[in-house]
């Protein structure tokens, strides 16, 4: 590589890695148990390793939105009068995340509190999102939408003159999938079928096709 190009590569490097946000949104509705929107209701997201709190407070609506979230795992809380204390542990995420958490609140006093298990997860719903036309969508880079076809093909062929020289025979074999490698086919992608993520089908194993060819 010449000396030129080097500087050239190193903006290249540079705009890549701007590009990629190390930072995250968590936001949805806080509703109570009869499914109403509570508003100017304080949502705090506290990060264990750094001691970073971030707060947001709903809107009218029940609107509430955690931005410039750093990369890690949270603590989200809630507490409101009329309310127990709403407590979400290990709320994982991941870059540039848009993750939509609705929060439920129960009735009763402060003191009370109710633990939601992150094992309980919560629909991502940007990762079903279509793009927008001429956008570049959230998906990091080099990540394929399903596994790649390898596959290798063999063909030998011989020729056997028969008495004239533009009269010959000609045997040949054919092998497709020689390796027999197998190529799994696309996940299911219909969002709310039993079939969604899994991969349901294959592509042919090996074959083998002799065949015969007189040649005139």
């Amino acid at each position: 590589m010449s000396l030129m190009r080097i500087p050239f590569a190193l903006v290249f490097l540079a705009v890549l890695t701007l590009g990629q946000s190390p930072e995250d949104t968590v936001n949805r509705i806080v509703r109570d148990s009869q499914g109403a929107v509570v508003p100017g209701v304080e949502v705090m997201a506290l990060n264990p390793s750094t001691g970073q709190t971030t707060k947001s407070r709903t809107n009218d609506t029940g609107l509430y939105s955690l931005r410039s979230l750093r990369i890690g795992s949270d603590v989200l809380s809630v507490e409101h009068p009329g309310f127990k204390k709403y407590e979400r542990q290990n709320l994982v995420r991941g870059t540039g995340q848009n993750l939509e958490l609705d929060i439920a609140l129960e009735a009763g006093a402060l003191p009370e509190s109710v633990m939601v298990s992150a094992s309980a997860g919560s629909l991502e719903t940007d990762a079903f999102r279509q793009s927008a036309a001429a956008k570049f969508g959230n998906s990091g880079m080099g990540i394929p939408r399903s596994d790649g076809v390898i596959s290798a093909d063999l063909s030998v062929l011989r020729n056997f003159s028969l008495g004239r020289e533009d009269r010959r025979i000609q045997f040949r074999g054919e092998f497709f999938s020689l390796a027999n490698h197998s190529n799994f086919g696309v996940p299911g992608r219909v969002l709310g079928s039993p079939g969604l993520g899994v991969v349901g089908s294959a592509g042919p194993s090996r074959r083998v096709q002799p065949g015969v060819r007189y040649v005139s």
